[in-house]
């Protein structure tokens, strides 16, 4: 006897996992009263792979600002509810990418440019309305830097799927206005060089990724 899990819709895989056997880790969304859950889920039936997933999840939490749902081994949702779909793959790819021994804390809202010799931040801004807004800077020689500022905020545009703020080129927002720093810190790196992001995205979809279904059959207990 079987029976069907059904996940959801799937949304991203990571074909092979190279901190754990080279296994298949699956993303999947579906909605319920508490907003959209992610679940994230292995095929594989080697010893440890469900801890590795619960682990995955766990980077969600800590690194990207997910909450875990209660009952719900290896399943999160942002606090807002909503789906933010391109920046929940970002962070999927991003955490499983993370060496197993990587400390729970968040990314810094900061990274360097060492070749420009520049200092980038992110300041967060609670504004009138009470949604969050999330405000480029950066600090170095003062050639081209609001033209790099601009870049920057419009890779945070891409790979988070938020939304610029009317009349300025170096802040952006979530559509749902909370706050979501901590997943901003993990794409900020990426943002740098958002083109090279994109440009491997296209490539990996290119090549063919076998999809996973959204429901899957597992043995009955």
């Amino acid at each position: 006897m079987s029976r069907l899990v059904d996940y959801g819709r799937y949304i991203d895989l990571i074909s092979m996992d190279k901190y754990f056997h080279n296994i298949a880790i699956a993303l999947h969304v579906r909605e319920s009263d508490d907003g959209h859950l992610f679940t994230l889920h292995t095929y594989s039936r080697v010893p440890g792979a469900e801890d590795r997933v619960k682990g995955v999840a766990a980077f969600m939490v800590a690194l990207g600002g997910m909450e875990p749902v209660a009952g719900a081994p290896g399943a999160v949702r942002f606090p807002c509810g909503e789906l933010h779909e391109r920046g929940i793959k970002r962070m999927f790819n991003e955490v499983v990418m993370l060496d197993p021994a990587t400390p729970l804390t968040p990314k810094p809202l900061s990274v360097q440019e060492a070749k420009a010799g520049r200092t980038i931040t992110v300041d967060c801004e609670q504004v009138t309305d009470g949604g969050w807004t999330y405000l480029v800077n950066a600090q170095g020689s003062p050639e081209g830097l609001a033209r790099r500022v601009a870049t920057i905020t419009g890779g945070l545009l891409k790979l988070g799927d938020m939304q610029p703020v009317a009349g300025t080129e170096d802040r952006a927002r979530f559509s749902c206005g909370h706050d979501h720093r901590a997943l901003v810190g993990l794409l900020l790196p990426r943002a740098l060089n958002v083109r090279a992001v994109i440009a491997a995205e296209e490539a990996e979809q290119k090549r063919g990724v076998l999809l996973a279904p959204s429901a899957q059959e597992t043995p009955s207990v």
